[in-house]
């Protein structure tokens, strides 16, 4: 029984990771293949039914919100979302002052307003006076367009995260820049950390910020302790699956979900802090944030 409990256990948290074809700078860069969306060659992948300002802000009220559309310089139309407090607060000193949100990998502009509203950091800004924009990057659901390319085209989902930082960052900033005639504050997590350290490395847009505040801040994989970590930091395992024909991929495809709650339901697994057999300990944690 032990040794199926070690089996079951190694399965949860193996498997998931093994299907998601974690690229070795996942982790500290984001992702090398894509934020990948995987559907069958040949399916359409269109705009989400619902855009995010109508499932995830205007629903909390008080706020205005826009969706627009930012277009790269290589084709990728990417989708960003503006949020203000109605009307011109005077006592509020950072009036206007823009904002831009970068999420990171494995995620889309959504995962911002994980939190109650109290905890939601654009809603934070917003009734603070900040004009807040929520980036999205290419290959996300609010970000699935181009110009000529189309999901199913195998040549859609060829770029990097080099790309982002090259391509996306520049062009949302611009955009936010070229819209409010302000240079605004970058605020990034994880993947949105590297992708702006390699566009200040290469020169871009630093000039253009006001400032950046880096969240859970990456940039190497030789501090890895965990052994999973180690094995995905040097077998380049993102590439062995572009070279295979994996270039997108879709979560619900799998039914993970469904998969991985099935076996933490089972008596000895515990899955609470299953995340750290890949990334290492992780002190701040939130418990009351996690679905039951």
């Amino acid at each position: 029984m032990t040794s199926l409990v070690t089996f079951l256990r190694w399965l949860v948290i193996v498997l998931p990771v093994l299907v998601l074809v974690v690229d070795p700078y996942v982790a500290a860069y984001g992702l090398s293949l894509a934020s990948f969306i995987q559907r069958p060659r040949g399916r359409v992948l269109g705009a989400p039914r619902v855009g995010l300002c109508k499932s995830s802000i205007l629903p909390y009220g008080g706020y205005e919100c826009q969706e627009h559309k930012v277009k790269t310089s290589d084709g990728y139309i990417l989708g960003m979302q503006r949020i203000q407090v109605p009307g011109t607060k005077a006592n509020f000193p950072y009036t206007k002052i823009p904002v831009i949100l970068q999420h990171g990998v494995f995620l889309d502009g959504q995962s911002w307003f994980m939190n109650v509203r109290s905890q939601t950091l654009p809603f934070v800004l917003a009734d603070n006076g900040y004009d807040v924009w929520i980036a999205n990057s290419r290959g996300t659901r609010y970000s699935s367009h181009h110009d000529y390319l189309h999901p199913s085209d195998w040549k859609f989902w060829d770029w990097s995260w080099d790309e982002l930082a090259q391509y996306d960052l520049p062009a949302c900033v611009n955009y936010v820049y070229a819209q409010t005639q302000q240079k605004p504050h970058y605020i990034g997590h994880s993947q949105g950390t590297i992708i702006a350290l390699a566009a200040f490395s290469e020169g871009k847009v630093y000039d253009k910020l006001r400032s950046a505040s880096l969240l859970s801040p990456v940039a190497y994989l030789q501090h890895m302790t965990t052994l999973i970590g180690r094995v995905f930091a040097r077998n380049f395992l993102g590439d062995l699956a572009f070279s295979m024909g994996l270039a997108e991929f879709d979560l619900q495809k799998f039914q993970l979900q469904h998969f991985v709650r099935s076996l933490c339901s089972l008596n000895n697994i515990d899955c609470y802090d299953a995340l750290t057999i890949l990334t290492g300990s992780n002190c701040c944690l939130n418990s009351s944030t996690i679905e039951e």
